[in-house]
């Protein structure tokens, strides 16, 4: 948004004084968690002629819809110090389910110089919704079919090449796709694994090994949530050749067939990787590297590729991809969902 200048009276009039600006905030960023929601921002630079100095900066939240007016919202906190919300973020909590509420930041300059940002809104909700680091997103519902499992991100990742899994309807969960010796599904684009990333899948395992798998090179194949069969261990995993850092985090817990499952895996921006049984924090490790994708297939659900193709027996309910790191709280309240 244009900057705001500070107003002063000349004897005469008033008019803008130009030696007061601040530059907008920048990176205004909402992290949604069901009824709570983390904000971040950048405190920007201070360009005037005599120099002036960073004040203050104020996160306000309107809801229903953006401030109109300077009055037109409610102060959440002031931050004195810069950039102290950068990495931290505040947290506005006890919001109210299926509202839509807008954040705005405005910053002062100590000569009064105003600047705010463009605002960011975020529906709460006591369920998870897919927003805008889910790359994709699978629910198994009626609208899939034999041809078409839908991503419901909104990225198009559809599961529509190969698709021959069949349906049945799990007592807890609703309609599940069910994968055996003879089917997997296959999209017609991949999604990169990123350093920061957090992928959960909800299943029910009978035999064999991979929900999510991704062809990386020639000679490598990443695999992000599997059983790794030779051990008993869930396990988020790829295989690189010529890696020298871990390949794979395996959970200390042994794996249990023919039982509901939800594995959830990430990795922060520091290089720990974390794997949780079910909402329980299983076992964490630094892992340093990502596939090599000179060469690669689509993604694939319900593949097992080693050199050559193994199928599974799983019945598959909920698989979810994004590219920042769920927290320990957010992982509990997606279990919760399901009943864990």
């Amino acid at each position: 948004m244009p900057v705001f200048n500070k107003m002063v009276y000349n004897g005469t009039e008033y008019i803008l004084w130009w030696w007061g600006n601040i530059w907008e905030p920048l990176n205004l960023h909402v992290t949604p968690a069901w009824l709570d929601a983390t904000i971040t921002w950048e405190d920007n630079e201070i360009w005037t002629i005599p120099p002036t100095s960073f004040a203050k900066s104020e996160l306000v939240r309107k809801q229903g819809s953006a401030p109109t007016s300077p009055s037109d919202w409610t102060l959440l906190v002031t931050e004195t110090v810069k950039d102290s919300y950068k990495t931290t973020g505040y947290s506005d909590q006890w919001l109210t389910d299926w509202e839509t509420y807008y954040y705005v930041v405005f910053s002062y300059s100590d000569s009064g110089g105003i600047s705010y940002c463009e605002p960011v809104s975020y529906t709460a909700t006591t369920r998870w919704q897919p927003w805008a680091n889910t790359k994709f997103y699978y629910n198994i519902n009626d609208n899939d079919t034999t041809s078409t499992i839908y991503d419901l991100s909104g990225n198009w990742v559809d599961m529509t090449w190969y698709g021959n899994p069949s349906f049945s309807t799990d007592v807890t969960y609703g309609r599940v796709a069910e994968f055996d010796w003879s089917s997997y599904t296959q999209a017609n684009n991949r999604v990169n694994l990123w350093s920061e990333c957090t992928m959960i899948a909800l299943v029910n395992r009978s035999s064999w090994d991979a929900v999510v798998i991704e062809c990386t090179s020639p000679s490598a194949w990443g695999v992000w949530i599997a059983y790794s069969w030779d051990v008993n261990k869930y396990a988020w995993w790829y295989w690189w050749a010529w890696a020298s850092d871990p390949k794979e985090i395996r959970s200390l817990t042994n794996y249990v067939s023919n039982q509901r499952v939800m594995i959830a895996t990430t990795r922060d921006s520091s290089w720990t990787a974390r794997i949780y049984v079910n909402w329980v924090l299983d076992n964490t490790l630094s892992w340093m590297n990502n596939p090599n994708y000179s060469s690669w297939e689509a993604l694939q659900l319900g593949r097992w590729r080693y050199g050559w193709p193994q199928y599974i027996t799983w019945k598959i309910k909920l698989v979810i991809w994004e590219d920042r790191c769920w927290t320990d709280a957010e992982i509990a309240s997606l279990a919760g969902e399901y009943g864990f």
